[in-house]
């Protein structure tokens, strides 16, 4: 899929799961001046927060609770363009709290998730393909990650009028 955006056309960013900080501060590096969301375990924003204070990254809403991320969503609802950042994390939540997380997602223009085929005997790879069903009008592409075995990168972005001349696919317009 290519889509011609770049970070910088986000104006909101939710990242699920974000490890000790990193890719905030990669997003705030490639020129992202919009409004950044990380859900995680309580100990882990604790550690984010941390991360981003010695390192002079911009201000980040850090949160462990689905509804606090659903009220920022809420308010942030006449922005335009909506990313989710989850890079081996969605595919480690039980089945459930994916399920609760369509909702909350079902208005975002573009998805970057990562993930193992198989996490401790769920079957992500069934999962990520009918899930994909669940945002219509979101092109979807799966990607193999060669140097890790049995990991993918799943793209989605939004094909609608407002990307339908930036959404193409090899060979021409989706």
């Amino acid at each position: 899929i290519e889509a011609g955006l770049t970070i910088r056309d986000f104006a909101v960013i939710v990242e699920f799961g974000g490890g000790y900080g990193e890719m905030r501060r990669i997003v705030d590096r490639l020129g992202f001046a919009g409004r950044y969301i990380i859900f995680d375990l309580p100990e882990l924003n604790a550690l984010q927060r941390f991360f981003f204070s010695t390192n002079a990254v911009p201000s980040t809403m850090t949160v462990s609770d689905v509804q606090a991320v659903a009220a920022a969503l809420e308010s942030e609802s006449l922005r335009p363009r909506k990313l989710l950042i989850a890079t081996w994390s969605f595919d480690e939540i039980p089945l459930e709290l994916r399920e609760s997380w369509a909702g909350l997602l079902a208005g975002f223009d573009a998805f970057l998730i990562a993930y193992q085929a198989n996490f401790e005997g769920l079957d992500n790879q069934s999962f990520f393909e009918a899930w994909q069903g669940l945002f219509p009008r979101i092109v979807w592409k799966a990607c193999p990650i060669p140097q890790l075995k049995d990991s993918y990168y799943l793209f989605g972005v939004a094909h609608d009028k407002s990307n339908s001349n930036r959404v193409t696919e090899a060979g021409g317009k989706v």
